[in-house]
């Protein structure tokens, strides 16, 4: 006789409190999905500029609206930078301004307490070596006793070695603490950079590394477009007299700001592979 089992025929199964989270958030079945991400920026050179320097690189509206939309592009990116160029000096300006006043002023300052500081160590200094040298003073003494009675119970000391004392450690020759302190001292203290002079540092790095060479590299763009639109478009020769006599112009003001910005540089003691600065 087979086992009888329960059969629980009218018996419903109560539903369960849990939430199930398959329906609303269903498992992506392939690990290669990614979650939805935010675009970067597509410019990856962003950089700021004062719009009132804009005029500067400006040309005549009846020759900008005969120019080709592909040399027109060329020509407002050589533009933003010119005018990135020109505020980059106009923060140098303002920043050679306030300089001026305060750098006399802090030299002074950094000048009195740093001496004051030199003269308070010298102070310690002295005072802890004449303190060691009393205290190894009252040491001395055991060392000095009967240094020939010691000397004769060796049999394997030499004879010319008799008469001298012999001291349980052997020590380099005595070296001018106090002047190996000192110039241990010039090295480590320095005064550090006015911030004013720090920031005057950084804005004409920026202004040498990043902002001079970038006018440098949209005009000779300016220049390449114009070539490739002049091959492929005839009617562009007859701006050439009028382009060009602007052109030769602007040319002139970017070879003059890279020359201004590298005289500021060597004014500055930055030579050519200071801070990334390289002749150009």
């Amino acid at each position: 006789m087979s086992p009888s089992y329960g059969k629980p025929i009218n018996h419903q199964r109560r539903p369960s409190a849990r939430r199930s989270f398959s329906a609303a958030s269903p498992i992506p079945s392939s690990p290669k999905i990614e979650s939805p991400r935010t675009l970067c920026p597509r410019d990856g050179d962003a950089f700021s500029y004062n719009p009132a320097h804009l005029p500067v690189w400006y040309m005549p509206p009846d020759l900008w609206a005969r120019l080709p939309s592909q040399l027109l592009a060329s020509l407002a990116a050589m533009q933003h930078a010119g005018a990135a160029v020109l505020t980059g000096f106009e923060r140098l300006e303002n920043l050679s301004g306030s300089l001026d006043s305060v750098t006399e002023e802090t030299a002074q300052t950094a000048g009195s307490e740093l001496e004051d500081c030199f003269d308070t160590i010298t102070k310690q200094r002295t005072s802890s070596d004449s303190s060691s040298s009393r205290h190894d003073s009252g040491f001395s003494s055991p060392l000095s006793t009967s240094p020939t009675s010691s000397i004769s119970s060796s049999p394997l000391l030499s004879s010319h070695h008799s008469g001298a004392p012999i001291t349980p450690l052997s020590l380099p020759p005595t070296i001018d603490s106090d002047a190996q302190d000192k110039s241990n001292r010039r090295r480590a203290f320095t005064t550090p950079l006015d911030p004013h002079n720090s920031y005057y540092t950084a804005e004409l790095s920026y202004l040498r590394t990043d902002s001079l060479p970038r006018l440098r590299h949209s005009a000779r763009k300016v220049e390449t477009t114009l070539a490739e639109c002049r091959r492929a478009d005839r009617a562009l020769a007859s701006l050439g007299a009028e382009f060009e006599a602007w052109w030769v112009g602007k040319k002139q003001l970017v070879s003059s700001l890279n020359d201004k910005g590298k005289t500021l540089g060597m004014s500055m003691g930055a030579g050519g592979m200071c801070m990334g600065w390289r002749g150009a």
